[in-house]
Formats: structure tokens, C-alpha cells, sequence
């Protein structure tokens, strides 16, 4: 079982429980005013936290700028009802307008930033914001704060006298954001934000929306943070600029999600539930030594992230860090009682050890084949049947792509037909990849253009190059880490169509392709040819009429090439233009009708397999001159 599957059984068993003892606590565990302020205070940052995770957790953009929401929903909802004499509720609402169209502005600016960037950008509008509000004081009382005014009790403007009405509308709260977190999740937005979380540049190849993704993302966690903001302002009665916007309650917020389990459903939820309460319990205990609380909470924080960096919930997951000891002590343990058992000298090759040499040992023998043999190889060659083919459906006009001083591909024309299977060879540092990205979007080129069916796809993002029926691979294999083999391929159908026709379209190719079997596993469980066949799975999802693969062979033996080699002539049989990109020239010979040969950047030779690697400049780009003429010699 993997850790999504074992988090998905804790939350079953775990959600009944802490529904009822979250409904009943107030009769038996926090009687006091005090102990329920508390937990009034971790209502309001357990929905802070929900909020902040749909953009910080499920879409891996770790803000620090949270604050900026939660003050805006603080302030707006005090300022409108006490100076304008709005109704509360009303006013609440507007802070979430207010906040989500904060976000939008913030997002546009500061989303095009990427990892620690983004963070830090976030946190420097934290503390600009924190400055602003304690400059103007007109507006926002300065660094005196705004206090609500007071009524008593009074209902219709969120007022009452009985704390225990604040306790079940936070409980309350709680449930509705979580429930708001849970529908993102397992929506079409919720998959193009894990996927660009796990890999931006492969979600971006999937055809994922991702600048859109995040913006949609951040304006709603702005809008729910601003719900918490006004919540608590209507609870303490008080604000000021540091409890609104201050750095402590940004880093707080994020901090919570993290040593809870961030990217999770419950991380949010466990993270607040304990270490809220313990922050105030340490305020309280050590208010006679300022600062000790600070650091005996600090300490307890690094403790956590030390035990299970991933947070709390993952603690009891299957590959969680007490599973795994429990796993480790149970291995030792029988490993102690087999010590007298005898083991043949040859048993202890694995199936594994025989996979792996035996992939190694055929590279070996293939760079010999390629040093001795390789006009042979192409002399010997069957030549693929000729197809009828259709129109020209890719075509590059004088490409080139220059790094500064390196010119990485240098005017390279080629057109590949409809229906054909066409193949990309050429010696390290041929500048393949970067062709391959320059069609795929991922690299604009320097001159030249690129059109598919007539329409011009150079200059594009990737994603659009994607929608506009591009599918590509790898080198190395990019698939989201985090999600299953089927979620992979949900992703990329996903950005074409609605999720129930995406789930339908990534069921069709699991069953083309054999995957069911591995469907609900996760890539890196899984060994490198079926990691392969997966990526070639999700390029499908999008209905390409074009797929790109990129040296799908390497690091593959007999039996593993000989399946992805069937798998990629089903494919073209069916009428899909397929361009590949290849080292071992077997497969080229085996796969393609027509091949072009780079060298340099440039290109210096196409046609049919056989008769390119006959010629003499293409055997010289692959061994050099100096090999070519000794072998001449011998």
C-alpha cells in the first residue's frame, strides 16, 4: 500500500472520532473561558491553514504573505461595520472581494516567480503591508489598532455574549473549508496544481494552464484567509497592524501546514489542533522568562520536521518514519534467526542484478557494434515497408537556437508527414533535446519558425503547443512523483476535456497500454520501463497528433526495449505521427522509414536509415576521423 492509500484509510477511521469530540468537547474537556478561547483561536487558524494549502500546499507555492488576506478580512470587516455602519456579515463579504482581488494583483506580479523567489517576494509585501497599516493611521488606526465596537450581544452583527456560539460557528467554519479544500483537490484544478507542484516544466508539456491554475488557486485561499481574518476580529474584538499583518502570523500560518503535513487534506487540521494550544500554553507558563516559550516551541517544531519532515500525518502512513522502523526491526529480527540458514553462491543474484547487467552488458556490446560494425549494421538492415502517408503535418524552416556564443542548433529544415515515423539520431551534444524542446515550446528559437497542419507553434508556451496536439516524453522521465500512474494520465486529459471524460480517457490507456495492473501505484515504485510506458501513456491522454519521444531505450534490456518497441508500432499503425529521438540505431533501424542525422547543431544528412548510415561524413560524426581511418586500416 502506498502513503496516499494509507492516509486515506487514517481519515476514515479518524473523521467519526474527531467529529464527535470536537461537538462535545465544550461539555466535558474545555469548560473554562480561557481553554476556550483556545480553541476558539485554533478554529480560526486551523481555516487560515485549509486556506492557505490550496495554493501553498497543493500547488507548491510556499507563500509568506499570507497575513496580507488575513489582514485584510480582519480590517475590512471592522472598518465597514464601525465606520461606515455596515452589517458585519456583509462587511465579512467584502473583505473576501477585497482579498481576492488583493490576490489576483499580487499573483499576477509575483507568481512568475518560481520557488524560494516567490516565497521571499511574498514575505516582502508581508512586511510592506505591516508598515503601510502602521503609517496610516486614519485609516487603520495606526499602531494603536481598531477595535470592534461593542454591543453586547447581538447576533445579526456576529456579536455574542456566549463564547460557546463562537466555538460551533469556528467548528463550523472548520468543516466548510475543509470541505472546500477536499472539492479543489479532487477537481480538475486540484490536479493541475499538484502536477505543476511536482514538476512545472512536465505539467506545462501536459498541456496544464499553469499561470491560470495558480492565480484561480491564490485568489480563492486569499478569499477563505480573509474569512478567518474577519472571524477573528469579530472574536478578540481588537486589531492592530502586527496581529493583522505581521511577520509572526504569516510565518505562522505556513508553518502550521508543514509541521501538519503539507499538500494533505488533514495536515492543516493536525498541524493547528496541536501546536496552537501549545503556543498559547507556553505564552501562559513562561510569561516570566520573555522568550523561553519561543524557543521551547521552536525546538519542539524542529523536533517534529526531524522525526517526519513530510509532517505529523505521515507519521502512521505506510511509508511513514514509525512504519518503517516497525518494518526495519521486523527485518533484522528475521534476518537474525536465518543466520545459520545456507544460501547457494549463485542465489544471491536477484532478478534485479540480472535486469540491470544485462541492460549494461548490452550497451557495452552496442558501443562495440557501433565502433566495428556500423556501416555492417546498416548494410544488413531490412527497410521498412513503405505506408501511404498524408499531408505534411510538421515542418521546421531554418531553426536555429543559440546560448550566447553557442549555436546549440543551427538552421535545421525538415518536414515529418502524416502517419510517418520519423527518427532523430546523432552523436552526444548534437543538439537533439534542444530541437526537441524548441518544437515542444519548452525553447524559443532564434530564427526560423516551426509550423503543425499549417499553423505556426514556434514562440509559443508549452502548453499551447500541447493543446494544439503536441505530446512529447522525456530524457529523463518527468512523471509527478506524488501522484499514481492514473492521476498521471488524468492530468494531461484533463486539460482538453471535463474530469469524468478524463478519468474515462486515462482508463482507455491503461488498458492500451497494459497499465492497469499498476494504476494506482506510484511512479518511483515502479521499474524504469513501465516509468517509461506511463509517460508515453500521458503524452497519449492529450490526443496528440504529433508525439515527440526522447531516447525511450536508454537504460533498458532485451525484453523491456522489445515491448516498448511493440507498443510505439501499435501506435503509428493506428495513423499517429510519431518523431523519435534515438542512440541505439538498431531501434532506428527497426522503428523509422526516414531518419535525419545532427551533428553540431547542424544537419548533415537524411533519408532512409540504410542509406544515411552508409554514408561517410554521418559514420565520421558518430566514431570521428581518427577511429573511421583506423578502422579503414584494419
Amino acid at each position: 500500500m502506498n502513503s496516499a492509500g494509507g492516509l486515506q484509510q487514517l481519515r476514515r477511521a479518524a473523521a467519526p472520532v474527531v467529529v464527535l469530540v470536537a461537538l462535545t468537547l465544550p461539555f466535558w474537556g474545555v469548560q473554562s473561558g480561557a481553554s476556550r478561547d483556545i480553541v476558539i483561536d485554533t478554529f480560526i487558524f486551523m481555516m487560515a491553514t485549509i486556506a492557505w494549502n490550496i495554493i501553498g500546499g497543493f500547488g507548491g507555492q510556499v507563500s509568506f504573505g499570507h497575513s496580507i488576506f488575513f489582514g485584510v478580512g480582519a480590517y475590512c470587516t471592522v472598518l465597514l461595520f464601525a465606520h461606515q455602519a455596515i452589517n458585519t456579515y456583509l462587511a465579512l463579504l467584502l473583505g473576501c472581494v477585497v482579498a481576492a482581488a488583493t490576490g489576483a494583483a499580487l499573483g499576477a506580479i509575483t507568481l512568475r516567480l518560481h520557488g524560494i523567489y516567490f516565497s521571499l517576494a511574498s514575505f516582502s509585501l508581508t512586511l510592506t503591508l505591516a508598515l503601510l497599516a502602521t503609517h496610516f493611521v486614519s485609516v487603520t488606526g495606526g499602531s494603536i489598532g481598531e477595535s470592534v465596537p461593542f454591543l453586547h450581544n447581538a447576533p445579526a452583527q456576529f456579536q455574542f455574549e456566549n463564547r460557546l456560539w463562537y466555538y460551533y460557528l469556528g467548528l463550523g467554519g472548520v468543516v466548510v473549508f475543509a470541505l472546500v479544500a477536499w472539492w479543489v483537490y479532487r477537481s480538475r484544478l486540484g490536479f493541475f496544481l499538484r502536477a505543476l507542484r511536482d514538476d512545472e516544466p512536465a505539467a506545462r508539456a501536459c498541456g496544464v494552464p499553469v499561470r491560470f491554475a495558480k492565480i484561480i488557486a491564490l485568489v480563492l485561499s486569499a478569499a477563505l484567509t480573509a474569512v478567518a481574518g474577519g472571524f477573528y476580529v469579530q472574536s478578540v474584538g481588537f486589531i492592530d497592524p502586527d496581529s493583522a499583518f505581521g511577520q509572526t502570523t504569516a510565518v505562522q500560518i505556513a508553518l502550521l501546514s508543514f509541521v501538519g503535513g503539507v499538500g494533505t487534506l488533514w495536515g492543516p487540521v493536525v498541524g493547528a489542533a496541536i501546536f496552537i494550544p501549545l503556543q498559547q500554553t507556553l505564552g501562559g507558563t513562561f510569561d516570566i522568562s520573555p522568550g523561553l516559550n519561543l524557543i521551547i516551541y521552536g525546538a519542539l517544531v524542529l523536533l517534529v520536521i526531524s522525526i517526519e519532515p513530510r509532517g505529523l500525518v505521515y507519521l502512521f502512513a505506510s511509508d511513514g518514519r514509525l512504519r518503517r522502523q516497525f518494518i526495519r526491526r521486523k527485518t533484522i529480527r528475521n534476518l537474525g534467526d536465518a543466520r545459520d540458514v545456507t544460501v547457494a553462491p549463485d542465489a544471491t543474484r536477484s532478478v534485479a542484478d540480472d535486469t540491470t547487467g544485462k541492460a549494461v552488458e548490452d550497451s557495452e556490446t552496442f558501443a562495440a557494434d557501433t565502433v566495428d560494425d556500423i556501416q555492417r549494421l546498416a548494410a544488413s538492415a531490412q527497410a521498412q515497408p513503405a505506408r501511404a502517408l498524408g499531408p505534411t503535418l510538421l515542418s521546421l524552416h531554418e531553426v536555429s537556437v543559440q546560448f550566447g556564443g553557442l549555436r546549440a542548433v543551427d538552421a535545421v529544415s525538415l518536414e515529418v508527414a502524416t502517419g510517418e515515423l520519423f527518427g532523430i539520431i546523432g552523436p552526444n551534444g548534437a543538439g537533439k533535446t534542444t530541437l526537441f524542446n524548441t518544437i515542444a515550446g519548452a525553447q524559443g528559437p532564434t530564427a526560423g519558425h516551426i509550423t503543425l497542419s499549417g499553423q505556426r507553434i514556434s514562440r509559443r508556451p508549452p502548453e499551447r503547443v500541447a493543446r494544439r496536439g503536441v505530446g512529447r516524453t522525456f530524457q529523463n522521465v518527468r512523471l509527478f512523483p506524488r501522484m499514481t500512474v492514473r492521476e498521471n494520465l488524468i492530468v494531461a486529459a484533463a486539460t482538453g476535456a471535463g474530469l469524468a471524460e478524463a478519468r474515462r480517457r486515462a482508463a482507455e490507456i491503461l488498458d492500451l497500454l497494459e497499465l492497469g495492473e499498476v494504476a494506482d501505484r506510484r511512479p518511483r515504485e515502479l521499474p524504469l520501463a513501465t516509468q517509461k510506458l506511463t509517460e508515453i501513456g500521458r503524452a497519449l491522454a492529450l490526443r496528440p497528433n504529433l508525439l515527440l519521444l526522447d531516447e525511450m531505450m536508454s537504460g533498458l534490456n532485451e525484453v523491456e526495449m522489445g515491448r516498448l518497441l511493440q507498443a510505439i508500432k501499435r501506435l503509428n499503425d493506428n495513423g499517429l505521427t510519431i518523431v523519435v529521438i534515438e542512440h541505439v540505431l538498431r531501434v532506428i533501424f527497426d522503428l523509422t522509414t526516414r531518419v535525419a542525422v545532427l551533428d553540431h547543431g547542424a544537419l548533415i544528412a537524411q533519408g532512409a536509415p540504410d542509406d544515411v548510415m552508409s554514408q561517410q561524413h554521418v559514420v565520421e560524426a558518430y566514431l570521428g576521423k581518427r577511429a573511421v581511418k583506423a578502422l579503414d586500416h584494419d
